[in-house]
């Protein structure tokens, strides 16, 4: 895993930037780690809405979460306006930065991520493919071994955000998650994933 930052400036489209950025880079997949800052304008798609909501003011982001692939973003946000309510939903073009957006992103040299047409759900869904010496070897995402690929993914950033930005005290925590992630795929009894939108 490569760690990247990134720091958008007002006026700049967030999701915009996000595929922009992740179109000019080598590897094909990726992901948000941390996201502070501020947004004058938000479009979100609610939960079950068809079309994005047109929220505008002060609005802090408290957390930014997604993949990113060359052909496109799944991002959820959550926001809190000037009163303290927060919302949150699917990250839409036209979010556009108030002061600034610090970003911490993830590249995943070991994966490929691409979005393809799922007949079950009728979106474009993340498709994963295991990268081994240049070449993707395809994962269906309906099999307990591929669960069992993503949380070994999950493992191994645990373990590099722990050796770059933990201190003593916080790797204690990242060693407890670590643990119960290798708990939780030897003991769970396999489930189907529920299917996200785009």
């Amino acid at each position: 895993m490569k760690v990247a930052a990134l720091r958008l400036r007002p006026g700049d489209d967030l999701r915009s930037a996000l595929e922009a950025w992740m179109a000019q880079q080598e590897e094909q997949a990726g992901c948000v780690i941390s996201a502070v800052g501020s947004l004058s304008v938000a479009q979100l798609r609610l939960a079950g809405a068809a079309e994005a909501t047109t929220l505008a003011g002060d609005l802090e982001i408290l957390s930014l979460a997604g993949t990113l692939c060359a052909d496109g973003a799944h991002l959820h946000i959550a926001l809190a306006d000037a009163s303290g309510a927060v919302i949150g939903g699917h990250l839409a073009t036209g979010s556009l930065v108030r002061t600034t957006a610090e970003l911490v992103l993830a590249l995943l040299p070991e994966w490929q991520f691409s979005r393809e047409l799922d007949p079950a759900t009728g979106y474009a869904e993340l498709r994963i493919r295991a990268v081994a010496g240049g070449v993707a070897h395809a994962k269906q995402g309906k099999t307990r071994g591929d669960l069992l690929i993503v949380e070994e993914a999950l493992i191994r950033l645990v373990d590099t955000a722990a050796q770059n930005f933990a201190g003593a005290g916080a790797k204690g925590l990242w060693i407890s998650a670590k643990r119960v992630l290798r708990r939780s795929s030897a003991s769970r009894p396999w489930r189907s994933p529920v299917p996200h939108r785009p």
